[in-house]
């Protein structure tokens, strides 16, 4: 990933926070690489606000989403190898 900014916020971010932003598409060029921050965030325990989708993941239906994208990315490699991604 060539992008310090986000890089930087990345490692100054810890356990509880929320990370806020205006767009899903801020947080990675391709689905791929969007997916695998969501992952990361799920799995360091940040939560996720996004304020054109109206994202929140502290609250439930959020946390939902936080799953979906957990398993979208779990998947993803399969059809990707298979071409229909």
């Amino acid at each position: 990933m060539d992008r310090p900014g986000l890089e930087a916020l990345f490692g100054y971010a810890r356990t509880g926070d929320t990370l806020a932003v205006v767009r899903l598409d801020r947080l990675g060029r391709s689905l791929t690489e969007l997916l695998a921050t969501i992952v990361m965030l799920k799995d360091r325990g940040i939560a996720l606000l996004s304020l054109e989708e109206k994202i929140d993941t502290t609250a439930a239906a959020g946390e939902l989403v936080f799953h979906v994208f957990g398993a979208i990315a779990h998947v993803s490699p399969h059809f990707e190898a298979a071409g229909a991604i």
